[in-house]
Parts: C-alpha cells; sequence; structure tokens
C-alpha cells in the first residue's frame, strides 16, 4: 500500500504541470480496472503498471536518451524507436528508483507502447488501456467493446491501426509490433 501512495505522489508532481497526461491516467485506470476484473488479473499490479507507464513521459529527450543509453547501450532502435523511450525510461525508474522487482509489471511499462509477442495478461491489458481510454477520441466504439470480448483480437486490432497510422506520416513501426502483428495474423487471419 505504501508503494501505491509513494507513485500517486510522485506522478502527482510530475504531471501537475500537464492537465492531459493526468486525463490520460484516470482514464487509463478506470479502464485497466475493468479489464483487470473481466479477465481476472492482479489489481495491485494493474494499477502499479497504470501509474508507471507514462512516468517518464514529459522527461526531456536527451534524459531519456542518456538512461537508456547508460542500460540499454545496444537497444535495437527497429524494436524501440525514440518515441517509445519513455516505457524504457519508467521501467527503469520503477526497478532503480521505486526498487520494483516484478518483471511482470516492468515489462507491462515497458512494451506498453510497443506490444509484442508472448504477452503476460497485464502486459495485454496496460497496452490495451492505453488504446482505448476514453480520452483517445480516435478509437471507435468496436475496438472498445471488443476489448471485453476477446483481448487478442482488440490488441491486433489496435496494433493495425497504430501502424496504419505510424506509415501514413512516415513514422518508424516497432519492430516487436510487427512481429505481434504476424503473430495474431496467424491467428485471426487477415481482417
Amino acid at each position: 500500500m505504501f508503494l501505491l501512495l509513494r507513485i500517486r505522489i510522485l506522478l502527482l508532481v510530475k504531471l501537475r504541470k500537464d492537465p492531459f497526461r493526468r486525463r490520460h491516467v484516470t482514464n487509463m485506470m478506470k479502464v485497466a480496472l475493468r479489464l483487470q476484473t473481466h479477465y481476472g488479473a492482479d489489481r495491485k499490479k494493474t494499477k502499479l503498471a497504470v501509474l508507471l507507464h507514462d512516468l517518464m513521459k514529459l522527461e526531456d529527450p536527451a534524459k531519456l536518451k542518456a538512461m537508456v543509453d547508460e542500460h540499454h547501450p545496444k537497444l535495437d532502435p527497429n524494436a524501440f524507436p525514440e518515441v517509445t523511450w519513455h516505457g524504457i525510461g519508467a521501467m527503469l525508474y520503477a526497478k532503480d528508483k521505486l526498487m520494483i522487482t516484478d518483471t511482470d509489471i516492468l515489462n507491462a511499462v515497458m512494451y506498453h507502447t510497443t506490444g509484442r509477442v508472448g504477452m503476460s495478461l497485464l502486459e495485454k491489458i496496460i497496452c490495451l488501456a492505453d488504446y482505448i481510454e476514453e480520452g483517445r477520441t480516435f478509437v471507435g466504439a468496436e475496438i472498445r467493446k471488443l476489448a471485453f470480448q476477446d483481448i487478442d483480437k482488440a490488441l491486433y486490432l489496435s496494433m493495425l491501426e497504430v501502424s496504419a497510422y505510424l506509415k501514413e506520416n512516415n513514422m518508424p513501426i516497432s519492430s516487436l509490433t510487427m512481429r505481434a502483428i504476424d503473430e495474431y495474423q496467424s491467428q485471426y487471419g487477415g481482417i
């Protein structure tokens, strides 16, 4: 309980000047806890991962780059384009500063923007909740409904939508995302 309180305070301090990010975390918490209840995931882990996932989102890009370079000097830029570094930074902060050792929480934070093959239930919940929270006005009702019927299919569709957006805007797509899409495509076919 103390750790949750400490993280909430830390988050409030970091996000006090960014009402958009505060709303995002609040909205994401609502949907993540609904998914957690629906699928039977661990509630405490879900809360921690939501609170941590964007903890480094507002950090100076140079600071994030230094963190990534120090801890992951051989990081594959195809797997983790620069726009995903805040997830790595948040994972490192959680591990090094908050002494969180739970691999499931750390992975959920690190991969919340990319997804990957073989995600745990918690990783799926955090990745999908980040995408479908109510502040994301570009997300349709169909995918939000599907999230409570077939989390894997909802993730697959969300990854397809994100990768199409990134491609359309000439932005890099994580190779982790592409491998996850390929894996889901073998399961669901070309939707």
